[in-house]
């Protein structure tokens, strides 16, 4: 099996605009101008787009609105196909119900504008996360206070109303957070409220504005192309995506594509209420909030520890290992790894009853054995690995473990990296999956399990 597993730089090699930041500025945008005269929102006609670039005219914009107009309308021209599309209202209004007033997103956005986050890919949006929920966790941080004790909690912003994460985060780095215990689970759940939102706001912003532009394969790296073309390359029979949108897709890959994340979906769930009578109001206001409560998207962390080293419960929403059994996402790619297990257990039971039959006793030849020796003796590696597009960051670590510590050196990896402080990510990040000795191991030799090729791009 050739299995490809791609991430974010799949699509940034595609040269669509997948980056966190990208869609923080969007959003940031989107939101400015609307804010400034909310009731714009719900001037989008559904049946005649047209109307819509009449309504961004300068001369109706403010003075102290024109850089942000500015913005949003190159970003309206950057969508322009999209925004042909007949759900166009609908979209707008919830992709601004997902984006306003949230406060991941002004965290974000907070983060970025000082240069804080390190690079741009969704990796460093998770380790963001992954900060917030490792300090929210801090038992010793928050003082929770039973209702019938009239002493005084102390706090000095609102934590169960208008969420600061940032304000949240610098009261406990001096000192501690005291909150009643029904105001504690409040702050919970809108923290979690908020974060859903999130979470399908760049759903939305990808499958609505970005999933509907061009692919620019030409100027792809030479390996994607190859990879793409099935040319010069083994041909890719199966995907794992760490992506929500399906950019990979030859005919040898295009039924076993594995989603390991969820998928993009909400185009699908309005058409499913849409598309059958559009004079239909019902069908029309459909509740964001019962699309949100289906997105299959995953966006978090997991644990680098073991679950005995590390077991926290409370703030489990925020861990993809439970993201993924809660949403019930994909996870095909174990049994694609092991399938050519199933064409030796018949040879295994074959050749076990030959044995006990030629001998008259009961055979004792062991499974495990067989199954080295045959990889050993093959001339080909039963599973190829390729990895593009992917920093391997500790966020992901369930997943890589099980495609790089497999047993009896079953699979050949071969990582592909955009640049020498890509290469050194990768490694710095697989040492702390895989731990020192056991990288070393697999890198060693001139046929070693893990190789590294960089990618290259035409003039």
């Amino acid at each position: 099996m050739n299995l490809l597993i791609i991430g974010n730089g799949l699509d940034l090699d595609l040269k669509l605009p997948t980056k966190y930041s990208d869609f923080l500025k969007f959003s940031k945008s989107f939101t400015f101008f609307f804010d400034q005269d909310i009731e714009k929102i719900y001037e989008f006609d559904i049946h005649n787009h047209s109307v819509v670039d009449s309504r961004y005219d300068k001369k109706s914009i403010s003075p102290n609105l024109n850089e942000p107009y500015k913005h949003w309308k190159e970003i309206l021209e950057k969508f322009d196909e999209s925004f042909s599309h007949k759900f166009i209202n609908k979209a707008c209004k919830d992709f601004f119900y997902c984006v306003h007033n949230n406060c991941w997103i002004k965290y974000f956005n907070e983060r970025y504008e000082k240069n804080l986050i390190a690079g741009e890919n969704w990796i460093d949006i998770e380790n963001e996360i992954q900060n917030v929920i490792r300090t929210l966790e801090d038992k010793n941080k928050f003082k929770i206070t039973d209702e019938k004790n009239q002493a005084s909690i102390g706090t000095k912003a609102n934590y169960t109303d208008n969420l600061n994460i940032q304000e949240i985060i610098n009261e406990l780095s001096s000192g501690y957070l005291s909150l009643f215990v029904k105001d504690y689970k409040k702050f919970k759940g809108l923290l979690l409220k908020d974060y859903d939102k999130f979470v399908m706001a760049l759903g939305i912003y990808l499958d609505f504005f970005v999933s509907q532009l061009p692919l620019d394969v030409n100027h792809a790296s030479q390996q994607l192309q190859n990879m793409l073309l099935n040319e010069n390359h083994p041909i890719i029979d199966h995907v794992l995506s760490f992506n929500y949108i399906n950019n990979f897709a030859n005919e040898a890959s295009l039924q076993h594509t594995c989603f390991v994340h969820g998928k993009i979906n909400y185009m699908a769930e309005l058409k499913q209420y849409i598309s059958d009578d559009m004079s239909d109001g019902n069908k029309m206001h459909i509740k964001i909030e019962n699309i949100i409560q289906r997105n299959k998207i995953i966006i978090g962390f997991d644990d680098l520890q073991d679950e005995e080293e590390s077991f926290e419960l409370e703030f489990v929403d925020y861990r993809k290992y439970f993201q993924r059994i809660y949403k019930g996402t994909d996870s095909q790619y174990v049994d694609w790894l092991n399938g050519y297990k199933q064409a030796l257990n018949g040879e295994f039971s074959f050749q076990q009853a030959r044995t006990s039959t030629f001998q008259n006793q009961h055979s004792n030849l062991n499974y495990e054995n067989f199954l080295a020796e045959k990889i050993q003796n093959s001339k080909q590696v039963p599973n190829q690995v390729f990895i593009f597009g992917h920093s391997l960051d500790a966020t992901d670590n369930e997943i890589f473990k099980d495609i790089f510590l497999r047993e009896f050196n079953d699979t050949k990896i071969t990582i592909y990296y955009h640049s020498a402080d890509d290469r050194k990510r990768i490694i710095t990040n697989l040492i702390k999956i895989l731990t020192k000795s056991v990288l070393v191991q697999k890198t060693k030799g001139t046929n070693p399990d893990i190789k590294f090729i960089a990618q290259t791009y035409n003039s």
